[in-house]
């Protein structure tokens, strides 16, 4: 059985109820400005997508932590015309909550209108958002400095 394409395993991640949250509104507010990409903060995007894609190629966020031994890289982005493309590191659960806390921050800064940021389904196991099987992103295209186990 093979997977559907891309284009059709997409999901929209809408914000969460920020009163129900275990942390504060203020924690959580500050969380999400620290974890957002900075680009999202400088307009109003059409439309964006958040993919499993490891590459540092593009936009590195403004906000990572290079003083840390470990989790300091944030996602990067792309800009696709009028959509901004966020890639995060490979993994369904990681890009869907990485989704969400776009829709979040973007609705606690009062710049939500409906657009939900577009993710792959993580239903369907084995799709990564070029179409190619997940088992395509390997550990050897990681740089060694910056796998930490």
């Amino acid at each position: 059985m093979s997977a559907p394409p891309f284009e059709e395993t997409l999901l929209g991640a809408s914000p969460i109820d920020v009163y129900r949250h275990t942390m504060s509104v203020p924690s959580l507010r500050r969380y999400l400005e620290i974890q957002a990409h900075h680009l999202l903060c400088e307009r109003d995007w059409a439309a964006i997508r958040v993919i499993g894609a490891y590459d540092r190629a593009c936009t590195a966020s403004a906000n990572e932590k290079n003083d840390k031994l470990f989790n300091w890289q944030r996602p990067t982005a792309q800009v696709q015309g009028d959509c901004l493309v966020i890639k995060c590191f490979p993994g369904p659960d990681y890009v869907r909550h990485y989704a969400l806390i776009i829709a979040t921050y973007l609705s606690l800064a009062g710049r939500y209108h409906g657009q939900d940021p577009l993710v792959n389904d993580p239903g369907v196991p084995g799709v990564a958002p070029t179409g190619a099987p997940s088992s395509a992103m390997n550990s050897a295209s990681v740089p060694v400095n910056d796998t930490r186990v």
